[in-house]
């Protein structure tokens, strides 16, 4: 594989095209049908482009030919000249954005099947990008090589099917004019009417069986289509349409109705009159069935079969209005979530957390008085629109018989679950402009029943408003950040108690918010984390630290065992390809791995996930070294300290800073330290803020600290001399986002 022009100079990327063409090999074919892929990969990070390409490589039934190009334009101008099998696009580009960069895409060419790669774990976007004519969206951070290697086999198969599904719309459509369906003949001068046997045997009925008359053929129509048969023969009798086209449902012999589609033209003499009407009748109930099936497929959840979100809109679209109008009682809108349900489905799996949905469904339908409607929304929320109330507190009774319902352990193959639920509560009142706002707001009020605690329901106020928007804005504000590269990293430094020369750094994620200033991740990490943005946030922080301390160890030579510590948050760490990330980082840096902890928490280290486990013996196996956060916050036990697979223990700060003047905390720190070292684990002591618990740690072996004792905010030129002979290194060391 060859790149050109990834860096061009000047710090500004080349508009002109640019590709990349990975080398063929002889491997076997994706399918029969195609031994050989055309792909072109529309991508304009060079990172995310060679890891895609890095899992074609490893495709051992496949044969890709890939081209890269870095822009919309680029692409466009490569689809204009060359075959392409398929597509895998990026929405965010420089010169295109979102959704819009499908859609040109697809204006161009509509018949190449088409893969978006994106960096946003967004639910709606994604449902939007299918919507338009994507085959699947994929979210680069969950990318693995064997869904990369299903999502192009099944948009490929799909491509074929849709093309072999209109050549047979075509072939239908000639035969079904060539078709002997149930013909009629009206001779209206007579009255009097001929069935062909076709027609009569649709009723199951013999050749002439049915009498040739008007009456007994609309006999037989059901009343609720009468009228629309009539009226669709009538306006073309009297020249208003062109032929009659209806459909409608007719009588068989077995008293069962069957749906036909009928279709006749009138002849007309030369005073306009008509004298015969005549046509063709089509049976149509299978069609009608699958429609109606899908119909219902559409309106109801598929594993609970209660309604889903749409037909729960339409419902409180028709109360809303009813109330609106006068015309009906008040209402409420309770929105429910259960409790720590993804822990469920990670420990035990998606089949039991499915089976315990089906549980939930059941037992909010037996608790709830027939009427009611409960949807279930999407994963683990449901609502439910309580009708007709007499008084606003019955809207708060049920929300407790529910909450005390879901008390009782369920019972879930041999395993005993307890699932609460926190349940938020929009009471309808005439201030409402649209049902929308009141889901949104029985939404709102969810979370702050969540912050509450566990099993907890609340009411929908207007303060609740205030701090959703407040949330709303700082989310709109965080992906402004991201594509405007707000983000910066500040370098903590971390010293060796025994010399007390610098021995490496801490990077620390901040926000340089346009208008609020500096800010530290307490006040966004939460929505970063709900957004899905985090994970690119970490990633970012990774390479870019990366570079970073590469920078600092090569221009101080005696520094080459300077060391970074990058703390991974709980999203990054249960991603499946962080490894395969890690390994690329390293790769582009050339940063020598010993020289990188990644910091882990106990939080997320004690649970028993057979990939987590996986994945850090990975990362360990890569010679990068593991640190365990936060010693001592409360997840883990000095007991089950070397069941973990780390090298690093951090004791939390909260031990640090009582030590001085607790003997039980000073003690506590001295046995975690004697721990550590007998199990071979380094020591960094965090929160260090007084000479008198630098002495106290380093006179109890503890190999580093950190903390505000070594910072200050005038910053050393640092640049200029040789930083292992400076004590201490200011926190104001920034490393600004640049592409």
């Amino acid at each position: 594989m060859e790149w050109r022009n990834r860096y061009p100079t000047g710090g500004q990327r080349r508009r002109q095209p640019q590709w990349a063409i990975t080398d063929k090999k002889k491997m076997m074919p994706l399918s029969q049908v195609l031994p050989l892929i055309h792909l072109l990969l529309v991508e304009d990070s060079p990172l995310d482009a060679r890891l895609l390409l890095d899992y074609l490589r490893r495709m051992t039934k496949a044969n890709f030919q890939t081209v890269v190009v870095d822009t919309l334009e680029n692409a466009l101008t490569y689809l204009d000249t060359n075959p392409v099998d398929l597509i895998i696009l990026d929405l965010v580009l420089p010169d295109s954005q979102g959704s819009e960069t499908l859609i040109r895409l697809l204006e161009r060419q509509s018949t190449i099947p088409v893969i978006v790669l994106s960096g946003l774990n967004d639910e709606e976007l994604a449902v939007e990008a299918v919507r338009l004519g994507a085959q699947d969206y994929l979210v680069k951070s969950q990318v693995n090589s064997d869904l990369i290697f299903k999502s192009i086999a099944y948009a490929i198969k799909r491509g074929q099917v849709m093309e072999a599904l209109r050549e047979s719309e075509e072939r239908y459509a000639l035969a079904a004019q060539a078709a002997n369906d149930g013909l009629w003949d009206w001779n209206l001068r007579t009255d009097s009417l001929y069935f062909s046997p076709r027609w009569c045997g649709m009723l199951g009925a013999k050749p002439g069986e049915i009498p040739g008359t008007p009456s007994e053929w609309f006999s037989r129509v059901h009343s609720d289509d009468l009228s629309g048969l009539q009226t669709a023969i009538q306006r073309h009798l009297q020249s208003q349409t062109e032929h009659v086209e209806v459909e409608y449902r007719l009588r068989h012999q077995n008293g069962t109705y069957r749906w036909m589609q009928c279709r006749g033209v009138a002849l007309f003499d030369q005073n306009g009159k008509a004298y015969r009407l005549a046509g063709s009748q089509t049976d149509i109930t299978l069609r009608k069935h699958t429609e109606q099936r899908l119909l219902h497929e559409a309106l109801h959840d598929s594993l609970t079969k209660l309604p889903n979100r749409i037909l729960f809109r339409r419902r409180l679209q028709e109360v809303f209005e009813c109330f609106k109008a006068h015309l009906g009682p008040g209402f409420a809108v309770l929105f429910m979530d259960m409790d720590r349900f993804k822990t469920i489905n990670d420990s035990l799996g998606h089949l039991v957390g499915d089976q315990l949905l089906c549980a939930i469904t059941r037992r909010l339908e037996n608790c709830l008085p027939p009427g009611r409607t409960i949807a279930r929304l999407g994963g683990d929320e449901f609502a439910i629109l309580l009708e007709s109330l007499s008084v606003p507190g019955d809207a708060l009774r049920v929300a407790k018989r529910i909450l005390d319902a879901l008390e009782h352990p369920f019972q879930v193959q041999q395993h005993t679950i307890f699932a609460t639920g926190c349940i938020g509560i929009a009471l309808s009142n005439s201030q409402y402009v649209n049902p929308e706002e009141i889901l949104r707001d029985a939404d709102t009020a969810m979370y702050r029943a969540k912050a509450v605690g566990l099993g907890q329901y609340q009411v929908f106020d207007a303060a609740m408003h205030t701090r959703a928007m407040e949330i709303w804005r700082l989310e709109t504000d965080l992906r402004r950040a991201v594509e405007r590269h707000e983000f910066s990293i500040h370098y903590q430094p971390i010293v060796s108690l025994a010399s007390g020369r610098l021995a490496g750094f801490e990077a620390l994620m901040r926000w340089n918010h346009p208008e609020r200033g500096l800010l530290f991740p307490g006040e966004f990490l939460a929505v970063a984390d709900e957004t899905g943005l985090l994970t690119t946030i970490d990633r970012w922080m990774i390479l870019n630290g990366a570079k970073q301390i590469k920078k600092w160890q090569e221009k101080f030579p005696n520094s080459a065992n300077l060391f970074l510590s990058l703390n991974l948050s709980d999203g990054l760490i249960n991603q499946p390809d962080l490894p395969d990330f890690i390994g690329l980082v390293l790769q582009e840096t050339k940063v020598d791995p010993r020289t990188i902890k990644l910091e882990i928490t106990e939080r997320v280290i004690a649970y028993e996930w057979s990939s987590l486990h996986q994945t850090l013996a990975r990362l360990r196996g890569m010679n990068i070294q593991l640190s365990l956060d936060d010693f001592g916050t409360g997840y883990s036990s000095l007991s089950s300290l070397h069941s973990y697979p780390v090298d690093v223990l951090k004791i939390a700060s909260n031990f640090v800073s009582a030590m001085t003047n607790d003997n039980s905390a000073l003690e506590i720190v001295r046995t975690i330290i004697t721990l550590a070292h007998d199990l071979h684990l380094q020591v960094i002591a965090e929160g260090v803020e007084t000479e008198c618990q630098y002495a106290q740690l380093a006179e109890m072996g503890c190999e580093f600290g950190q903390g505000r004792l070594f910072t200050y905010e005038s910053p050393p030129t640092i640049l200029t001399e040789n930083i292992t002979d400076l004590p201490v290194v200011p926190l104001s060391v920034v490393s600004t986002w640049t592409k």
